[in-house]
């Protein structure tokens, strides 16, 4: 064999080691999962086939990412239900485009994302097996229900549906917004439908760092409220998150 030949054939087997180290280190991987690198093709491949998108933002230096991916990302049931959803997993070194937009700052950031690229939720930090689960379950549960409402202009019905579905998920952030919108809408369309929607709207605030509002409403929507049926679920949601304090 000529010595050039002996290098090159050493070179190829030395890129060829380098390229499976990459790999193995690589969290993308490394779990057990089949995650996508590209948002634009995890996004469309979402549309395509109606099942949200499950996006794990990581970065190299991060601990708990590092911890998440050891005992959430490689824990069997966890496997078998992202394999309902488009999992992609985003580097946020990489692609601080999508960490700002989505505002991922804050590592591990899993996101679920619809077909449109619309946050449906969130999970900051490291989260286990069990809450990921749970919070997997709520977005799958209500996901084909929520797709003709997201987005869309929507009665006042649907709008309320939208609201219950976010809070189930998690995110009564959007659910307060959404509910907002439809008291706004409901003071145009349909006014005896705006006692419902507050009573929700109050017991989505106390989901939030606006639970003196909420509180208040329920106070309102308890005393001086004409619905006799609003009037006790108003005094029972206040009284049940009182007793919370306690």
């Amino acid at each position: 064999m000529k010595r050039s030949q002996y290098f090159g054939i050493i070179l190829i087997i030395g890129v060829c080691a380098g390229s499976l180290a990459v790999a193995a280190a690589d969290p993308a991987t490394g779990s057990g999962i089949a995650w996508r690198l590209n948002v634009p093709e995890a996004i469309a491949a979402s549309s395509s086939s109606s099942r949200p998108v499950l996006v794990d933002v990581w970065a190299v230096w991060c601990a708990p990412c590092k911890v998440m991916e050891e005992k959430t990302w490689s824990n069997r049931s966890v496997q078998e239900r992202v394999e309902q959803f488009v999992a992609l997993k985003v580097d946020a070194d990489a692609n601080e485009v999508f960490t700002s937009r989505y505002d991922a700052e804050v590592l591990p950031a899993t996101l679920f994302l619809d077909g449109e690229g619309r946050m449906i939720t969130r999970l900051t930090g490291y989260v286990d097996p069990a809450m990921l689960n749970r919070t997997m379950d709520a977005v799958l549960s209500g996901y084909q229900d929520y797709l003709p409402l997201a987005g869309g202009k929507n009665d006042l019905d649907g709008m309320e549906q939208l609201a219950a579905y976010y809070n189930a998920c998690g995110n009564p952030f959007t659910a307060v917004k959404v509910l907002r919108k439809a008291i706004k809408q409901a003071k145009r369309e349909n006014p005896g439908q705006i006692p419902s929607l507050e009573l929700q709207l109050a017991e989505t605030l106390l989901l939030t760092d606006r639970r003196e509002q909420g509180v208040k409403s329920l106070e309102r929507l308890g005393q001086e409220g004409s619905d006799p049926v609003i009037r006790s679920r108003a005094q029972a949601a206040l009284d049940g998150y009182l007793a919370g304090l306690e």
